[in-house]
């Protein structure tokens, strides 16, 4: 029994030769050849001709969109303030100093959840309320220590 199929072991060798040629992403090894760079020269004119031209391709095609955020609305300055308070937030927590790292927590999460609210994005909701009661159950905390030895 020199193969399983019960073979002279000849088609074992051609097996093998196709696997090998499988490794190589089904093809034959080939030399490599070198590419060689091309330069040209554009002037100004054909530099703003084609300026020009991509230019409206993304203008009017629909799928090539800008993403601007508006700054006239409150949403723009809420969520920076957030963020401000919120990496405030994370400083004091760094350096060891409840309340105020929970104080400054709450009152980036409670932006945030409003902006995302105005947004309508449930999954900002969600995290930013989650986020707010965690932080204000461990404030709630703190203050019953306070006032209650």
């Amino acid at each position: 029994m020199e193969g399983c199929d019960g073979g002279d072991g000849g088609e074992a060798e051609e097996g093998a030769k196709k696997l090998g040629s499988i490794a190589n992403n089904g093809f034959a090894p080939t030399r490599k050849v070198k590419r060689q760079r091309k330069s040209f020269i554009m002037s100004e004119q054909q530099i703003d001709n084609l300026t020009v031209d991509v230019e409206q391709i993304i203008e009017n095609d629909p799928q090539l969109t800008k993403i601007v955020t508006p700054t006239d609305d409150w949403t723009y300055w809420a969520k920076w303030i957030g963020n401000f308070f919120l990496i405030v937030g994370t400083l004091l927590t760094n350096l060891s100093l409840p309340p105020f790292n929970l104080v400054f927590t709450a009152i980036g999460l409670t932006l945030w959840a409003m902006v995302a609210a105005n947004w309508n994005d449930r999954s900002l909701v969600v995290l930013n309320v989650f986020l707010l009661g965690t932080v204000m159950m461990s404030l709630g905390q703190h203050v019953k220590e306070f006032f209650l030895p």
